[in-house]
């Protein structure tokens, strides 16, 4: 797991390098790079607080996530990575945003609803998850849900 990690994310720079440096490479047959466009009004979700959000989506998808901020308007996050990886990435930035706004993640992910998000009661210290058997929900929710227990338990 530790090797797989490693090596999203040393491809994950390998295509952001490439990306940038301006020559016609052709990294397509490791890596990927999408670029998703968010309402400028969630750009502070999908960020958290001290990048937290975008920096906790980066590591466990084993990308680099970038955002271009120069218009108030909208921002466009630049996902770097393997394959998988990217996918996933997107698929844990439509997550986070389907806690604002269902209908920009639903864009993200090809017209995927998620399960509607359940705020957790007031001054509560429980994580706010979908609700349903496991069998219900998205292999990403399942993911989700025991990383947190983890980290926050």
């Amino acid at each position: 797991e530790a090797k797989k990690k490693a090596f999203g994310f040393v491809v994950a720079e390998v295509v952001k390098v490439s990306d940038h440096s301006g020559g016609q490479y052709d990294f397509s047959t490791f890596g990927a790079k999408t670029e998703i466009r968010i309402d400028g009004k969630y750009v502070g979700w999908v960020k958290g607080p001290r990048g937290k959000v975008v920096q906790d989506i980066s590591t466990r998808s084993s990308t680099r996530i970038d955002m271009d901020q120069s218009t108030d308007a909208f921002a466009i996050v630049r996902i770097y990575g393997t394959h998988e990886g990217v996918e996933n990435a997107k698929e844990f930035l439509a997550y986070e945003l389907s806690k604002v706004c269902p209908e920009a993640a639903a864009e993200i992910t090809g017209g995927r609803v998620f399960d509607t998000y359940q705020a957790p009661p007031p001054q509560s210290a429980s994580p706010a998850f979908v609700v349903g058997p496991p069998a219900q929900q998205s292999q990403y929710q399942q993911q989700y849900q025991q990383q947190y227990q983890q980290q926050y338990q």
